[in-house]
């Protein structure tokens, strides 16, 4: 009954009290009444005055830059489009990454992929991009791919792995054909292309990452929705979804990578796995 009292609705604005918050969702939301723009069953994605875009949920969703975590107790509540919503960030606490850019040892990163390699096949991947992970950790140089989405994707993921190997020019146009590939709110290669941007700038690769980004952030304009784009801009400053970041430490670290799987195989429909994609493209390479 506690929590009931805290949703108050005041000039029809919803009040809700904030557990965990990421540092975009933070500038976001700090600022005063956001309004609603996307809602789903247990969160809500909504935009500043400024045009700020901030996804307010319960921990179903995990932690993330743009994630502001209900109370892990709050009841289920019925959001709608177009509601005015306010946050209470009184008792909440600030989430990020760990913010290491140390050049890993490549054993230790031979060790985790080769861990993961062996963990991968309890979770049998049937759809997304994710299939492209048993060939690339196997050291696959071209992959040959069946179903509509990997195929469509394949041009793409080669010469974006050539690219990462050589990064002396801009990425070719057939990297840029991954913006905007595949279904769901964060299509799957906006996501690859996202946590590619996280692990360059996790392996001490900034200038690469940064090279990629300003590429990748100019063809997203137009060529995704305006929700990846904003976790493409998080990306671009080494910012991803929790899940994501335990996974690459797990992996830099060669331990705890079954554990770390878990989280990443519930973040959307296949976007973690989507993610670990474009993680592996890079480490692989290390």
């Amino acid at each position: 009954m506690a929590h009931q009292s805290d949703t108050a609705t005041t000039n029809r604005s919803l009040r809700l009290p904030i557990n965990s918050i990421g540092p975009i969702a933070y500038d976001v939301l700090a600022g005063g009444p956001v309004t609603s723009f996307t809602v789903f069953d247990r969160s809500v994605y909504v935009e500043s005055a400024t045009g700020g875009i901030a996804c307010v949920g319960d921990h179903a969703i995990s932690d993330g830059p743009l994630n502001a975590l209900l109370e892990p107790d709050f009841p289920t509540i019925n959001y709608t489009l177009g509601g005015m919503i306010e946050v209470d960030l009184s008792h909440s606490t600030s989430w990020a990454p760990l913010n290491d850019v140390t050049p890993p040892p490549s054993a230790s990163i031979r060790h985790g992929l080769k861990a993961l390699s062996s963990a991968l096949p309890a979770y049998g991947l049937t759809d997304g991009l994710g299939l492209f992970l048993d060939p690339l950790l196997r050291g696959a140089t071209t992959i040959d791919m069946a179903a509509p989405l990997l195929r469509a994707a394949t041009p793409g993921i080669q010469a974006l792995s050539e690219w990462l190997a050589t990064p002396e020019t801009a990425p070719q146009d057939s990297v840029l054909s991954l913006i905007g590939l595949g279904p769901g709110l964060t299509p799957s290669g906006d996501d690859l292309l996202g946590s590619c941007l996280v692990a360059l700038r996790r392996i001490g690769r900034q200038h690469d990452s940064d090279r990629l980004a300003d590429a990748v952030l100019a063809a997203a304009q137009t060529a995704t929705g305006r929700i990846s784009l904003a976790h493409l801009e998080c990306a671009a400053k080494g910012l991803g979804a929790a899940p994501l970041h335990n996974t690459l430490e797990a992996i830099i670290a060669g331990d705890n990578i079954a554990n770390s799987l878990v989280a990443l195989d519930r973040v959307g429909h296949s976007s973690g796995w989507d993610a670990l994609v474009g993680v592996i493209l890079v480490l692989r390479g290390v």
